[in-house]
């Protein structure tokens, strides 16, 4: 793209990390027009030399106003955020003047629900909304091996798997990222993000870590980024490679990035994801809770060809955890910090387990341990019971528990 196809001005909304500035400092190189709003307690970037606004989540008004005051007419919305915390927004008139379609966005449920629909809501007032690529194409990877070092037959088959495990999972709107050692999954992202998920794989003595963007994802907002901590973090758990989707995730800091990645003799590959069809994961139930508890269960049978999976968390249709070898205790321990769009600090609880226990049987220690972490609901197979002691206590707490098919407590 260049600035006489159209391109009269590039509006960047920015999160944090290091894509917006990177990406800024590429579009007024080859001579674009910029103007950056920056989220308060995201945005980290210093932007020097570049025409700044900061607003607070709440100030919507402020944010579409400084757009349109500085003749954006192309947006970016690119960085790191955080779910917020709608308790501490500081509302402007235009969040209240927009609070009914912000509702609609929160309760899409799950990141492509959301982002599609903040897409649209831009798209509504007049700004053309493009992905960081479309402006600085450099920013991703052409097929092939980056680094010095290169993927070894069991790191090509590792990275095939990987692959596979994020296609499964892709339509249920899950994380980005796997981790797979010698044919064994080590580790699935969650609503924690890559780098707390490696953290996950300590010490695996090889492995890969693999990063795709998921079936239908929309890239102009939601594109998969690796950077020098990627590297970092994977080194240290003791990853012996990564690997991207060609052409479809960020790498920042690319330089620094692979120079990383040869001084810890770790390899970087880009491979091919086109081809990943979307499987729709269609739930016929009607509640939401039901609508959790379907998902839940579909994904562990999605998963029970390549692992076992014991547990996952669904919270108003965003998958917080996957299991994947840590068991059922660690992930309902986990989650208690983990939470979908705008859900912080509200006191009813939201959120299904579906267990899967080795044994068949719920103890009380799941029901305290679900109850921990603020969620509302297990849901289990037919086949799982569930002990005396746990039924009453899931009385006592109002936790409720059933199979697929029945009310268990």
């Amino acid at each position: 793209m260049s600035n006489t196809d159209g391109l009269k001005k590039l509006g960047i909304l920015a999160g944090g990390g290091r894509v917006p500035e990177e990406l800024a400092a590429a579009a007024i190189a080859r001579g674009w027009p910029v103007h950056v709003v920056a989220i308060d307690g995201e945005a980290d970037a210093e932007f020097a030399g570049v025409p700044l606004t900061r607003v607070n989540w709440g100030q919507i008004g402020r944010m579409i106003r400084a757009f349109k005051e500085n003749g954006v007419t192309h947006l970016a919305i690119v960085g790191r955020v955080t779910r917020p915390d709608l308790t501490r927004l500081k509302p402007d008139f235009g969040l209240v003047k927009a609070i009914f379609h912000i509702a609609r966005i929160v309760a899409s449920g799950g990141d492509d629900g959301v982002l599609r629909k903040v897409v649209r809501f831009f798209e509504g007032h007049g700004f053309t909304v493009i992905g960081p690529a479309d402006i600085a194409d450099h920013l991703t990877a052409a097929q092939g091996v980056l680094s010095t070092a290169a993927p070894s037959p069991a790191d090509e088959a590792s990275i095939a798997l990987g692959m596979t495990i994020l296609s499964v999972l892709g339509p249920f709107d899950v994380g980005q990222s796997v981790a797979v050692r010698d044919g064994r999954v080590l580790a699935i992202e969650g609503a924690e993000g890559t780098d707390r998920m490696l953290t996950r794989v300590d010490n695996a003595q090889g492995g890969v870590l693999v990063k795709l963007p998921k079936p239908n994802q929309d890239l102009r907002v939601d594109m998969p980024v690796i950077g020098p901590d990627t590297v970092t973090n994977a080194s240290r758990f003791g990853l012996a490679g990564i690997a991207i989707g060609a052409g479809n995730v960020l790498l920042t800091s690319r330089d620094e990035l692979l120079a990383s990645a040869n001084n810890s003799g770790l390899f970087v590959t880009a491979v091919s994801s086109s081809g990943f069809a979307p499987r729709l994961a269609a739930s016929q139930k009607t509640s939401r809770r039901e609508e959790d508890e379907a998902r839940a269960l579909q994904i562990i049978a999605a998963l029970s060809p390549h692992l076992a999976c014991r547990a996952v968390v669904v919270a108003h249709k965003y998958v917080l955890a996957i299991e994947s070898g840590e068991g059922m205790e660690a992930v309902l321990q986990r989650v208690s910090g983990l939470r979908q769009w705008g859900s912080q600090r509200i006191k009813k609880r939201l959120g299904i387990a579906a267990l899967v226990p080795d044994d068949n049987l719920i103890s009380a220690d799941h029901v305290r341990l679900a109850t921990g972490a603020g969620l509302e609901g297990l849901v289990v197979p037919a086949c799982v019971q569930i002990a005396p002691d746990a039924a009453a206590l899931a009385r006592q707490t109002k936790l409720h528990v059933r199979t697929n098919e029945e009310q268990l407590a």
